[in-house]
């Protein structure tokens, strides 16, 4: 399969994070938003359940749609 390279703008942080907990799990970060995508075109909707928590679901995902 071919692909092709995608840029997205993500906060650092966040980015840092994500890297740490999927390295955990022998995956980079490409390979991990591959798999979300991939699960997420199979079942045709978000895997997951989006719960608001203490950090602020609207300082996340707003800022992704402007």
């Amino acid at each position: 399969m071919a692909k092709v390279s995608t840029n997205i703008s993500l906060d650092p942080e966040l980015k840092e994070k994500a890297i740490k907990l999927f390295s955990n799990f022998g995956l980079d970060l490409s390979t991990a938003i591959t798999l979300f995508l991939s699960q997420s075109v199979r079942e045709e909707k978000i895997p997951f359940e989006i719960i608001e928590s203490n950090i602020g679901f609207e300082s996340i995902i707003i800022p992704l749609f402007q």
